[in-house]
């Protein structure tokens, strides 16, 4: 992964709150927490975005996590900026940071609606793509070919309906039959 390092620290501020961010922090999660398949096929770019267009991954917070980053960024310490990754739709997709994201909804208030954070957004690199895909009780995006993009499926989370009900038989799944047993097998 070919990234450049900005200082350790940067700092924003907006209607007097101020945020401290530690974009090295973002780089120890990439090398370990992210998955091993990103490696050497996406980037790291950071960049101030607004706040309302991140979309959590809606994935269960606990509340003591929350409650720490929102201390920490009360007491002015840094935080790693959110790694998220483009949408389709111009939004950006946390992958790393949903504690953080309900931490700052607190912590910004009503400033939140025009304030700008920092994130560190996730760049695929040429022949890959992030395409969004729903597994069963879940959706997420996922780094892919962007040859296979045609053959794929693209559902996007604006489009999904808040309560997905779907068939026995839909688009993802393939009805298998039991192939007839040989005449000279035995049983």
């Amino acid at each position: 992964m070919s990234a450049t390092f900005r200082s350790e620290l940067t700092e924003t501020c907006h209607r007097g709150i101020r945020l401290r961010y530690s974009d090295n922090s973002v780089f120890r999660w990439f090398y370990a927490k992210a998955p091993c398949r990103w490696h050497g096929r996406v980037t790291l770019h950071f960049e101030d975005v607004p706040f309302g267009t991140l979309l959590p991954a809606g994935s269960w917070t606990h509340p003591d996590g929350v409650a720490n980053w929102l201390w920490r960024m009360q007491a002015g310490r840094a935080i790693p900026p959110p790694v998220v990754c483009r949408t389709r739709l111009g939004g950006f997709y946390l992958f790393d940071g949903n504690h953080r994201y309900e931490a700052l909804q607190e912590y910004l208030g009503e400033a939140a609606g025009d304030a700008s954070i920092r994130v560190a957004v996730l760049m695929a690199k040429q022949g890959y793509e992030f395409q969004y895909r729903y597994f069963d009780t879940y959706g997420t995006y996922v780094l892919v070919p962007s040859h296979g993009a045609a053959f794929t499926r693209k559902l996007w989370p604006e489009q999904e309906p808040a309560n997905p009900v779907r068939g026995i038989y839909d688009s993802r799944n393939l009805p298998l039959r039991a192939a007839a047993a040989s005449a000279g097998a035995s049983r």
